[in-house]
Order: C-alpha cells, then sequence, then structure tokens
C-alpha cells in the first residue's frame, strides 16, 4: 500500500485529545464544588468547554493528517514517481521494476500493464516474478483509480480516525464489491479490534475473490493465531508463501508472530 500505517503491536501515547479530556474534566470536578455558586455559570460553561473539546479533536486530528502528507510527500520525492504512462521500450527486468514502483504509488493499472510487458518479454526469466506479483498484490480485476484512491484514503485513516476508515471500507465494499483490497483492509482491522470472527469473515471474502491475495492470507493468519489455532494459521502462511516465496508484505510489520511462522516454513524448505 503507497501509504502505509504505522504499526499498531504496541499501545499508543496518550494523546492531545485525551490529555485535553482530562484537563477539563478535573476543571469540572473543582467547580462542582462550588455548585451552588456558579450553577448557573456552569450550564454556559458546558457548551464551551464542549465546543473546546471538539476543537482540541479536530486539530489534534488535521494535524495527524498534515504529517501524513508530509511524509507521504518526503517519500515521494526520495523515491521519483514512476511516468503517468508506461514507456515503450524497455527490458523486462526495468518493466518489472517499474510495475511494483506503480503498485506503490498507487497506480493498479499501469502497473498491471508494466507487469504484464515484462511477462510479454521475458516468459521463462524475470516475467514469472512478474506473474506472481501480479497476482499476489495487484486486484484481480481491473478497478478504476477513484476506488483505489479512496482505499489508500482509508487506510491512511487507521491510525487517526478509525471509525472513519471503518466507514470507508464498507463503502468501498458497496460500491465496488468486486475489488478485495477494502475486505481485506476492514478485516484487518476488526482482527487488530479483538472481533476475529467478524475479521475472518471479510477475509475469507476477499480471498474468495482473489485467492493470490498474499495480505489477506497474512491477515488470516495472524486471526487464526488470535483465535489460538496454529495449525490454520501455518496453512495460510503456506498459501502466503506459495504465491510470494519472499512474502516481503509489509502488513508484517504488525504481525511479529506470523513472521516467527514464515521463518520457520523457509528454513524447512
Amino acid at each position: 500500500m503507497f501509504c502505509k500505517t504505522a504499526p499498531e503491536g504496541e499501545s499508543p501515547r496518550p494523546s492531545v485529545t485525551i490529555y485535553g479530556t482530562i484537563v477539563f474534566e478535573a476543571f469540572f470536578q473543582t467547580c462542582l464544588v462550588f455548585k451552588p455558586i456558579w450553577a448557573n455559570a456552569l450550564v454556559e460553561m458546558t457548551e464551551v468547554v464542549s465546543i473546546v473539546k471538539k476543537l482540541v479533536f479536530f486539530i489534534s486530528f488535521f494535524a495527524m493528517l498534515l504529517v501524513g502528507c508530509l511524509v507521504a510527500f518526503v517519500a515521494n520525492n526520495m523515491m521519483q514517481a514512476p511516468p503517468k504512462e508506461v514507456p515503450p521500450k524497455l527490458t523486462a527486468e526495468r518493466y518489472y521494476e517499474l510495475g511494483k514502483r506503480y503498485k506503490i504509488a498507487g497506480w493498479t493499472e499501469q502497473g498491471r500493464k508494466s507487469l504484464r510487458m515484462a511477462m510479454e518479454l521475458s516468459p521463462d526469466g524475470v516475467g514469472k516474478k512478474a506473474e506472481s506479483y501480479l497476482k499476489a498484490y495487484l486486484p484481480v480485476n481491473e478497478v478504476s483509480q477513484e476506488a483505489i484512491t479512496k482505499n489508500i484514503m482509508g487506510v491512511n485513516l487507521i491510525m487517526v480516525y478509525k471509525d472513519g476508515a471503518i466507514n470507508t471500507f464498507n463503502e468501498l465494499i458497496k460500491e465496488y464489491p468486486g475489488f478485495e483490497w477494502p475486505y481485506g483492509n476492514l478485516g484487518s482491522v476488526y482482527v487488530k479490534d479483538g472481533k476475529i470472527a467478524e475479521g475472518k469473515a471479510l477475509l475469507r471474502k476477499a480471498l474468495e475473490i482473489n485467492p493470490h491475495y498474499v495480505n489477506a492470507w497474512l491477515h488470516l493468519a495472524e486471526a487464526n493465531l488470535r483465535d489460538k489455532d496454529e495449525a490454520a494459521a501455518r496453512e495460510c502462511v503456506a498459501k502466503a508463501l506459495a504465491q510470494d516465496p519472499e512474502c516481503e508484505s509489509p502488513v508484517l510489520i504488525d504481525y511479529p508472530n506470523v513472521v516467527s511462522l514464515i521463518n520457520e516454513q523457509k528454513k524447512k524448505e
């Protein structure tokens, strides 16, 4: 995914919103001691404080979004953006690398075209890697750029406004039922929230659409581990490795236990 969310395995530090809430609640408790005197004033003050709380939340929210945008901007400038159109007359290796860059940039259809050109130019060489990457990390069906962009927005919202991210993924599922990424992303959110059954159902739906979807197999492996089903988790890891033997998916940063299973499986091979 182009904009990767930060690891969620650790407990987040208290946000500005939490600190502000604690300060205002302490203020309310102090005022209540003097209720006979301040009763009328507190009614008006409650409204003011409610507004201030909302302002603190939105300031924190937009500040975090701004930071995310700045990080994305720096990343884009550090890594030269791929051309808008897939250029002609490149080698198979260059088309393969360009296809991966398109995917990272969120331009999946240019990525699909570039990877297919690598497959045509070197069917027995780098084309095999291009085919595996195409199946494992790009949508199985052609998807509009609007849907891809909206999915990226949902991923970026997970850390700062989870309810907004959930709404975004649900909207995508309704609007683009054949697009597997929103199912996978929403399923991973539910798994991390402890809603294992709901998460598994969404991940299985994603895999019905695209059985080669590596990230969904890895999310499902984590769900099975949290459900105390290591055998099922190992099966999911085996499926992921079958699609991508290197299994360098960025989602693994959140799943150290799944990484351990992957390393064990690689040692056996």
